[in-house]
């Protein structure tokens, strides 16, 4: 080995001719690509999130961004459903949020994507780019029909509240003349808009609150609702009842009298 300078372990790169294959060759080579693509994976695993690549620095500008236009834009941890698919983005040259919007069609058990919703769109114009027949995919068109003949005007648009009971719904409904983003002020999302379409006679399925009421569904129910204030108040003190007044006098008259006899 030491006058060949060899090593005794097969070139597995090697270029190898097409009629000088065999059996082994190829297994060879399968297991070559398994032990890459493993360490390649493990790579990935093993890089802090957001570094390098500058992800992280992204998220927090996009959350800076977002709480500027009073939208609350809460994060999941790196391999969550909603944090892998989300494509939303802060556009630094046009200095706008394009949000990726989460199109619910629950009639027709359809949902559609806008990766990259520009805040200043109509929520009509988003919307109807789905609904318009697309000859390459008849099938969705098909499954869309009754949203496609009720028309963007008439059908309910509704955004999902994040900050609600869990085993309740609670719905924003939107008005599609209106930009997304100036309707998003106001209110939290989880990663991105998740916003169900319903049919006119559908709409009233809807539980719809305002602002208002959404802000007074985060107190927790139960737990401090009605017990929590706020320490930095002074507070109140109880007026002391006759029965307590009575103690404190007849109190006041012994020391008194202790301190003649002295």
């Amino acid at each position: 080995k030491i006058d060949l300078k060899c090593s005794g372990k097969r070139n597995r790169t090697e270029f190898i001719p097409t009629a000088q294959l065999t059996d082994r060759n190829i297994v060879s080579d399968y297991r070559f690509l398994e032990e890459v693509q493993g360490t390649s994976e493990s790579t990935k695993r093993l890089k802090p999130a957001g570094e390098a690549s500058g992800k992280g620095t992204n998220l927090h500008l996009l959350r800076a961004q977002a709480q500027q236009r009073n939208t609350e834009l809460m994060l999941q941890p790196e391999g969550m459903q909603r944090r892998r698919v989300n494509t939303t983005y802060y556009d630094k040259k046009r200095k706008r949020i394009r949000w990726h919007v989460e199109w619910v069609f629950d009639s027709a058990g359809v949902t559609c994507v806008t990766p990259g919703m520009e805040e200043k769109m109509l929520v009509e114009k988003a919307l109807g780019e789905h609904l318009t027949p697309h000859p390459s995919d008849t099938s969705l068109s098909h499954r869309l029909r009754n949203y496609t003949k009720a028309g963007v005007q008439h059908l309910g648009v509704f955004l999902k509240a994040v900050r609600c009971p869990a085993n309740q719904k609670l719905f924003f409904r939107l008005d599609v003349n209106k930009p997304l983003g100036e309707q998003l002020a106001g209110k939290a999302l989880i990663e991105f808009p998740t916003i169900h379409v319903a049919l006119p006679e559908d709409a009233h399925n809807y539980d719809c609150i305002d602002l208002e009421e959404a802000v007074g569904a985060e107190a927790p129910e139960g737990e401090g609702g009605e017990g929590l204030r706020d320490q930095s108040q002074p507070q109140e003190q109880p007026s002391p009842g006759p029965g307590l007044e009575a103690g404190a006098e007849n109190a006041q008259d012994q020391s008194e009298a202790s301190i003649e006899h002295v």
